[in-house]
């Protein structure tokens, strides 16, 4: 009982962890949209602000958003591990299993080294300490960049061999792959507009202002595909109905159940026929 309550319950882990996302990009926004005529924020920021910017002023709401985002993040990852665990026992004792382990834990450290340092670069704001802040921004995309790439390659590794049984786990792999694929444009704008200014806008500088204010656009973008993609882990704790939907058409039909009951239908059917011709005897 404790463990299928176990089983039920991890999708809840992705989620949570979503919300608390959702709920620190979007409890930013709404401090910048609602409140910011009473916060001083630094004269050469561009008319749209970054996540960090809004964050270095309330940093207490980033600090624990943050941390609890990562908390569950890292929850998801190990839990998502063990599931795998269940995918490569079909390949028990091969080379293959031994790949599909190894990726899967270094889809869970790149997934720990993310988590860490959205943590540590809500704390080491970017007011404060911006070249910390920054090296750990670097490190939370590449980590979680990695961590979805490392799970989308095992799952498409293995359901080559097992194309029916696994076409959920892929469509949720592809379902990852799209989101990466669209998050990695959005990056690369963002790195170009930030480093054309450096992130600041000079007093009265309107192209300045217009670059900046695009990469802290592509900075809420990538925020928000990164909740999507929090979401679609959930999908890795679900089955597909498809599966128990084909075994009811083969219980029906192809079975050996089916099949059975079909013979002793037929058993029947010469039992009468004997029947009636010893009758006409």
């Amino acid at each position: 009982m404790m463990i299928n309550l176990r089983r039920d319950c991890c999708w809840l882990a992705p989620l949570f962890t979503a919300g608390c996302w959702l709920s620190n990009i979007i409890g930013l926004l709404l401090f910048w949209t609602i409140r910011e005529e009473k916060r001083e924020y630094k004269s050469n920021l561009s008319s749209i602000l970054f996540i960090s910017d809004i964050g270095g002023i309330h940093r207490t709401y980033f600090i624990i958003l943050s941390s609890c985002t990562a908390g569950f993040y890292i929850l998801t990852t190990i839990l998502r591990h063990f599931r795998s665990q269940h995918w490569s026992s079909r390949h028990s004792g091969t080379a293959k299993e031994r790949q599909i382990w190894w990726l899967s834990i270094a889809s869970s450290f790149s997934a720990f080294v993310a988590a860490m340092s959205l943590v540590l670069l809500s704390v080491f704001d970017t007011f404060r300490h911006e070249r910390i802040h920054v090296s750990f921004l670097i490190l939370f995309v590449v980590g979680v960049s990695l961590s979805v790439l490392l799970q989308i390659i095992p799952v498409l590794y293995l359901t080559k061999d097992h194309d029916g049984e696994q076409l959920h786990p892929r469509r949720v792999a592809y379902v990852k792959l799209y989101l990466l694929v669209l998050a990695v444009p959005v990056v690369v704008l963002f790195m170009i507009t930030y480093a054309i200014c450096h992130g600041t806008v000079p007093e009265g500088d309107a192209r300045c202002d217009r670059v900046v204010s695009t990469a802290a656009v592509c900075d809420w973008a990538v925020a928000f595909i990164l909740a999507v993609f929090f979401i679609a882990y959930t999908f890795d704790f679900l089955k597909s109905s498809a599966g128990k939907l084909n075994g009811h058409r083969l219980d029906e039909t192809g079975s050996p159940s089916a099949q059975i009951a079909g013979l002793h239908h037929l058993d029947e059917e010469d039992s009468v026929a004997m029947e009636e011709a010893r009758r006409q005897v």
